[in-house]
C-alpha cells in the first residue's frame, strides 16, 4: 500500500511540473518560454515513463553449465533477461542471490595448509553487474562460481535494480529463479598396508548362502536403490510414509565395516570433517579391492547403514548421502557405534573414521575388539594444533589395547596417496 502511494505521489509531481511549465509558456509567451517547455518536456515524459514502466514483467532465466560437479570444481552461469517492451532503460544493476551453503569455498590444493584454520573456508560471494540495456529486448551476462563446496545448493533468486538518468526514481524487483547445484565429495586415494585380508573369514560367500540368510530379518532401514522389492516392509512403509526395507543378518555380517563419525562433535573443524568424508570414500574403494563383503555405517543426526556390494545403485546412494551429509545429532558417536555393533554379527574388520576421539570411545572400541571384531583400525583426522593432550592420551590407550590408530594431520594428508596401516 505504501509503495502504491509513493508511486501515485511521484506521478502527481511529474504531472504538476508538466502543467506548470505549460501554464508558464501559455501566459508568458515568447520563444524562450516555449523553448523551455519543449526542452524539458521529453525529460519529464521519460521520468513519467520510468515510473509507469513495470520491470516486474521482465523474464529472467538462469542456465548452469553443469548441475552436478565435484567438490572444488568451477561452473559457468549465464543469466538471460527478456523484455517484451523495448523501453529505453539507462542502466540496471543485476545481483545474484547466493544461499548460505555457497558462502564458503573448498579448494583441495589449499585445504591441507588451512586444516588448522577452518574459518578460511568462509567466502562472501557476490555477483553484481552493471548493465546498459538501452532498447535491447534480450540481455545476457555470464559469470563463474569457483571452489564449490560439497553439498546441495539452491540458487534462489536474481535481484534487479534500475533508475532514471538523474537517479531520482529507483525501481527494484527480485525474480524467483531457483536452480539446484550438487557438489559430490572427491575420493582421496588410500593404500591399505599390513596383513589386511578377509578371505579367510568368509568374504567369498556363495549366492545360495545369501538367499538363505535373507529369510531372517534383523531390522529395518530406508530403501537403497538396488534392494530387492521382496525386501520391502509394507507395514513400516505405510507407517513412516517412505519406503522401508528389511535388513537381514547377511547385511549385518559383512566382513568389513567402515564407520564414519558424523556426530555434532565431529563438526568442530569443518576442514577435517571434509577430509574424513573423502578418506571414507577412498577407504571403501581400497577395502572393496580386498574383500567382497563390506558395509558403510554413518553415525550422526540420522544413522544409515549401506551394504557395499557390486550394485551401482548402492554406490550412487552412498555418494548422494555423503554429498548432503552434515555433522549433527544429540547422541555421541560412541553410543551410536555401540548400538549398531550390538545388532551386528561378528566381523573380521572394523575401520572407524573420526575427527574427535570422545572420552568413552576407547572403552567402546576395546569392548568391540574383544567380543565382535577381530581386527580394529582407527583413522583420526585432525590438524596437529587441534589435537589436545587428552586426545593424545586416548590414542596411547587405544594402541595399548591392540588397536591400530592412524593419526592423519597436515603432513600425512598432503600426500598424493595416503597410507593406512590396518595391523
Amino acid at each position: 500500500m505504501s509503495r502504491t502511494l509513493r508511486l501515485i505521489g511521484k506521478i502527481s509531481v511529474a504531472v504538476l511540473l508538466v502543467g506548470a511549465l505549460f501554464s508558464f509558456a501559455m501566459f508568458q509567451g515568447g520563444f524562450v518560454s516555449w523553448f523551455l517547455f519543449f526542452a524539458v518536456l521529453p525529460v519529464l515524459l521519460y521520468q513519467l515513463g520510468v515510473l509507469l514502466y513495470p520491470i516486474s514483467d521482465w523474464h529472467v532465466s538462469r542456465c548452469l553449465s553443469r548441475h552436478t560437479v565435484r567438490t572444488g570444481d568451477r561452473i559457468q552461469v549465464t543469466l538471460t533477461i527478456k523484455r517484451s517492451l523495448p523501453f529505453p532503460v539507462y542502466y540496471c544493476l543485476c545481483e545474484e542471490q547466493f544461499p548460505d551453503t555457497l558462502q564458503q569455498a573448498d579448494n583441495a590444493a589449499e585445504r591441507y595448509h588451512s586444516l588448522a584454520d577452518p574459518s578460511s573456508r568462509h567466502r562472501q560471494r557476490q555477483m553484481k553487474r552493471m548493465l546498459f540495456p538501452g532498447f535491447r529486448r534480450v540481455i545476457r551476462l555470464s559469470y563463474s562460481i569457483t571452489d564449490i563446496p560439497r553439498g546441495e545448493h539452491v540458487l534462489p533468486a536474481v535481484r534487479i535494480r534500475t533508475s532514471d538518468v538523474f537517479g531520482m526514481i529507483t525501481k527494484e524487483h527480485c525474480f524467483p529463479v531457483a536452480d539446484e547445484l550438487a557438489a559430490a565429495p572427491n575420493k582421496q586415494p588410500v593404500m591399505l598396508s599390513g596383513a589386511f585380508n578377509s578371505a579367510e573369514h568368509g568374504s567369498s560367500k556363495s549366492h545360495k548362502a545369501h538367499l538363505t540368510h535373507t529369510t531372517i530379518a534383523a531390522g529395518v532401514r530406508e530403501y537403497v536403490p538396488g534392494d530387492s522389492l521382496s525386501w520391502i516392509d509394507w507395514k513400516q512403509t505405510a507407517r513412516r510414509n517412505q519406503i522401508i526395507t528389511k535388513e537381514f543378518e547377511q547385511e549385518n555380517s559383512s566382513d568389513t565395516v567402515v564407520a564414519l563419525d558424523a556426530s555434532a562433535a565431529s563438526g568442530n573443524n569443518t576442514q577435517a570433517f571434509e577430509m574424513a568424508i573423502e578418506l571414507t570414500l577412498g577407504l571403501l574403494q581400497a577395502v572393496r579391492q580386498q574383500t567382497s563383503e563390506a558395509g558403510l555405517f554413518v553415525a550422526g543426526k540420522r544413522t544409515m547403514y549401506f551394504p557395499l556390494r557390486l550394485s551401482t545403485g548402492q554406490q550412487q546412494a552412498i555418494r548422494r548421502h555423503l554429498t548432503h551429509l552434515q555433522p549433527g545429532g544429540s547422541e555421541s558417536f560412541s553410543v551410536l557405534l555401540q548400538r549398531r555393533m550390538q545388532q551386528a554379527a561378528p566381523m573380521a574388520n572394523l575401520f572407524v573414521v573420526t575427527t574427535y576421539i570422545e572420552p568413552d570411545l576407547p572403552d567402546v572400541i576395546s569392548r568391540l575388539r574383544q567380543r565382535q571384531v577381530k581386527q580394529m583400525t582407527l583413522l583420526f583426522i585432525q590438524a596437529a594444533a587441534w589435537i589436545s593432550q587428552a586426545e593424545q592420551d586416548r590414542v596411547h590407550q587405544l594402541r595399548a589395547a591392540g588397536i591400530r590408530v592412524n593419526v592423519l594431520t597436515e603432513t600425512e594428508l598432503s600426500q598424493d596417496l595416503i597410507e593406512v596401516r590396518a595391523v
